[in-house]
């Protein structure tokens, strides 16, 4: 089977040197090499007519290579090599060949390169079929899905979610907690949850992470042995260096369910966290291995330094998100709130408690135990009660469904679909409705929106 990107033809070694300017030329060979740092694509430019008519310019091209900032470039570079040509979505390099495209040339070193990549004058007489890069879908043909929970009712599959709190709320045990549970298939409060491997990027407290996970097992007896729970230093995702070794060492093993960035501001790098352009970057980090994986994003972040209501840095943060919760300590205990839910219902606020673990077989240079803490959700999960309370709440009464019934007949044979209010009265009575429940069920009808009382008369919603 042939690798894709493999054009026919040999690519020849440039033999003259091109003087600097711009010049008409097409790709006449291609060919993937084989290389030290990956895969490289060579494409052969021919110049055509001029001085230099036949003369040749080799463009490399890295397109599988482990140094990030060259892997953008040279990726860059064919996207606009395709748009020059006008072939957008090529499946095979030799696509690419004998349709004239503008080159800007350049010498470096007594070398050849090519700067820029334009559409030819003269591809406008003969343009390449067009490949079609956006396909529209009618609104009622989009397929229809309940949400696909990672842990039911917060966390959803392939999306971007954040808690925030002041240090020492126990956001990274609460984040150790759900991530054990997803690695594990441990239910949360009472719901089951799919198994699923974890990649989790420590970058505070990570000394404490084993007794924390430890703690976590004691507590819940449930052992971590053998669970895919890998453990990582923080890596600065905004810097595409750093992301693409953190997604080398993910593609070992297998692929996440689950990704933790403990905390936001030791997974940043550099940038500030105030600045629109430096969050942007990591929120875009954050997609890059979300939709690499279809997994889900969880970042641990703090407060702001004086609104602790929200996450501290850039708004950006947010509009991004797909869920964001807050957790709060006061003299309650401990409080997690939902402050953004985009696509699900919000869930109530949670009540939750540290509760402190002895480690076996730990002890301190004195012979004291050693201990951590677990978090314990103490709400009990009502929500299936809630929606059938919710569900009777909506149902309609036995004199409501016979006052809608008879408004309804009587709409459908009245001038211009109305009906007397009158007349509807007549018809209850005679249906066995007392005057009193009558106003009562045509108040609740008209409050539900099932039908509008328009002075003397009864009309559709």
């Amino acid at each position: 089977m042939s690798k894709p990107w493999i054009g026919t033809g040999m690519v020849a070694e440039q033999t003259t040197v091109i003087p600097p300017g711009y010049h008409e030329a097409k790709i006449v060979a291609s060919q993937m090499n084989d290389t030290t740092d990956g895969n490289r694509l060579d494409l052969n430019f021919e110049i055509v007519g001029g001085a230099h008519d036949g003369c040749t310019v080799t463009k490399q091209l890295h397109l599988n290579s482990r140094n990030a900032n060259t892997l953008w470039r040279d990726r860059h570079d064919l996207a606009r090599i395709c748009a020059a040509v006008g072939i957008m979505a090529p499946h095979d390099s030799s696509e690419l060949h004998n349709i004239p495209v503008l080159i800007e040339v350049g010498v470096n070193k007594r070398r050849n390169t090519i700067l820029s990549y334009g559409r030819s004058p003269s591809a406008k007489n003969n343009p390449p079929s067009k490949q079609r890069r956006l396909t529209l879908t009618r609104a009622d043909r989009i397929e229809m899905r309940p949400p696909d929970w990672l842990l039911r009712g917060m966390l959803e599959r392939d999306t971007l979610a954040l808690v925030f709190g002041d240090p020492g709320t126990g956001k990274s045990f609460l984040a150790i907690d759900w991530a054990a549970r997803v690695a594990t298939g441990t239910p949360w409060r009472g719901q089951a949850v799919k198994a699923g491997p974890v990649v989790y990027l420590a970058g505070e407290g990570r000394q404490g992470f084993g007794r924390r996970t430890r703690a976590w097992e004691q507590h819940h007896g449930v052992s971590l042995a053998e669970a895919p729970l890998y453990v990582g230093p923080a890596v600065a995702i905004a810097d595409p260096t750093e992301l693409v070794d953190l997604i080398d060492a993910i593609d070992e093993g297998e692929a996440p369910a689950l990704i933790v960035l403990d905390t936001l501001a030791r997974c940043f790098g550099g940038g500030d966290e105030n600045s629109t352009q430096d969050m942007s970057k990591f929120v875009s980090a954050c997609d890059a291995l979300r939709r690499r994986y279809g997994c889900t994003i969880l970042v641990i972040h703090h407060t702001g330094h004086a609104d602790k209501s929200r996450a501290r840095g850039a708004i950006a943060l947010k509009a991004a998100l797909d869920a964001e919760y807050r957790l709060s300590d006061n003299d309650a205990g401990l409080i997690l709130t939902a402050t953004k839910m985009k696509d699900a219902e919000t869930p109530t606020p949670l009540s939750l408690e540290m509760v402190s673990v002895e480690l076996p077989d730990l002890v301190d240079d004195y012979g004291n135990p050693v201990t951590s803490a677990a978090v314990e959700v103490t709400d009990a999960d009502t929500g299936a009660l809630e929606s059938q309370a919710r569900t009777v709440a909506t149902r309609r009464s036995k004199w409501q469904r016979i006052g809608l019934e008879i408004a309804r007949r009587l709409m459908a044979i009245g001038d211009d679909g109305q009906a007397s209010v009158k007349d509807w009265h007549t018809e209850c009575n005679a249906a066995g409705m007392r005057q009193s429940t009558r106003y009562d069920v045509l108040a609740k009808l008209q409050e539900r929106g099932d039908l509008v009382v328009d002075s003397e008369s009864i009309v559709p919603p």
